[in-house]
């Protein structure tokens, strides 16, 4: 039951984040048509890689350790200071290198040296943003999934706000700075409604021994920051296969077709973050986390099918009604792109379970492994089977990734629980 109440209460904040969603892509589908998307999708990839550098990596470890010290308010304290202060160095840092070379950037990312500004804007929020990534693990952490979740849906609400006023008068432009900066103008109304989740039982200040706090956060930046480059790294790569083998407008089709798929797996992925890494985390024995797998699986994964199935019945008022009739070629790519968000999803049922208890090198090894080679097998399927072989990949990759997360799960997770517990 406590499954369902959180997809309850995480559904109205996708409901808000979806329609947000639909709003961009519209535009984005008005104003810049098919060719353009490959652009849009590559300022969202940099977005992400900015974030996850500047401390957004270890949000994930950020969670689990509020989670374990919650009833140690100077053990609380000290982990947030160290959290804070490590992001706000990082973001300085990512941000001053970003405004320095927004020119460049903007060419390599937007074809367009007069878009520069997008890139200095990006740069100068992203503090603010990584506090805002941060603040809202914390609500997440500390169990308070109503709190995370009207954060959030705030957090949308603010960025639909900024984008219909900027796009009247700066039109794309004005979009692409609204996607850059509202995370950071977010944060006040995650600090307002947050303030007794930061205030209470937590004693701030400076750790007695801040290198081993700076460790652990570390440690998990290390994972953050694998799947924050090598899943933005491989879709750009992707990207650039397509582009030279099939041409613009069918790179800008496969950028809507993440968009679509994006738009599926955000209600999925919302409930998995608020959800498994507390619940996997309290899991004592392999038993018990084996179960809470089973369990969800059970629950969660046939809800999926029916939501899937019913996207694909209506694919084409969908895909009109968020992009433009120019976009209705992805609708054949549906299938095969659908079977491979299933094993996705499939896949993080499990792999959630590895960040859960700390085992970085697998699920390290399990994103280097399988984004090379949806790039490799995206590859050798484009020139023989044309756009159909981007989906392709994707359920191939996917299918492999969650056949090598079981096998993880039933092996090395046994043994190292059994290590930890010793």
């Amino acid at each position: 039951m406590e499954l369902f109440r959180v997809v309850g209460l995480s559904s109205i904040a996708v409901a808000i984040r979806v329609s947000i969603l639909f709003v961009i892509n519209k535009l984005f589908a008005i104003y810049i048509g098919v060719a353009g998307y490959a652009a849009y999708g590559n300022i969202q990839n940099f977005i992400q890689v900015c974030i996850a550098l500047s401390g957004g990596a270890y949000a994930t470890g950020l969670t689990k350790y509020t989670r374990d010290a919650n009833d140690d308010p100077k053990k609380l304290g000290g982990l947030w200071v160290i959290a804070f202060l490590l992001s706000a160095g990082l973001s300085l840092l990512i941000g001053t290198a970003t405004f320095i070379f927004r020119e460049a950037i903007a060419v390599a990312l937007l074809a367009q040296s007069g878009l520069s500004f997008v890139i200095a804007s990006l740069a100068v929020a992203l503090p603010f943003t990584c506090a805002n990534v941060l603040a809202l693990a914390i609500a997440n952490g500390r169990g308070n999934i109503k709190t995370y979740v009207v954060c959030h849906s705030i957090g949308s609400l603010i960025a639909l706000l900024l984008i219909l006023v900027v796009i009247r008068r700066f039109e794309l432009a004005g979009a692409l700075v609204a996607l850059c900066v509202y995370q950071s103008v977010a944060l006040l109304s995650t600090v307002i409604f947050s303030r007794k989740i930061l205030r209470e039982n937590v004693i701030w200040h400076w750790p007695h021994r801040p290198a081993e706090v700076l460790l652990k956060l570390l440690s998990y930046m290390g994972v953050g920051l694998v799947t924050a480059i090598t899943v933005p790294l491989s879709q750009f790569l992707s990207r650039s296969i397509i582009l030279q083998s099939l041409g613009i407008d069918a790179a800008g089709l496969w950028e809507a077709l993440l968009r679509v798929s994006g738009m599926v797996l955000m209600l999925v992925t919302t409930t998995l973050s608020v959800y498994l890494v507390p619940k996997y985390t309290a899991c004592r024995s392999y038993d018990d986390i084996n179960a809470e797998v089973k369990a969800t699986s059970i629950r969660l994964l046939p809800l999926l099918v029916v939501g899937l199935l019913i996207l694909y019945w209506f694919r084409s008022p969908a895909v009109t009604f968020a992009f433009s009739e120019e976009f209705l070629p992805i609708t054949q790519l549906f299938p095969w792109q659908f079977i491979g968000d299933f094993f996705k999803i499939s896949s993080w049922l499990v792999a959630y379970a590895f960040l859960s208890k700390a085992m970085l090198r697998e699920y390290v090894l399990l994103e280097i492994v399988f984004s090379l080679a949806n790039v490799a097998v995206l590859w050798s399927l484009i020139n023989r089977v044309g756009l159909d072989g981007a989906p392709i990949a994707h359920a191939i990759t996917y299918g492999s990734y969650l056949a090598a997360s079981v096998f993880l799960l039933r092996y090395r997770l046994k043994s190292h629980m059994a290590r930890t517990l010793v």
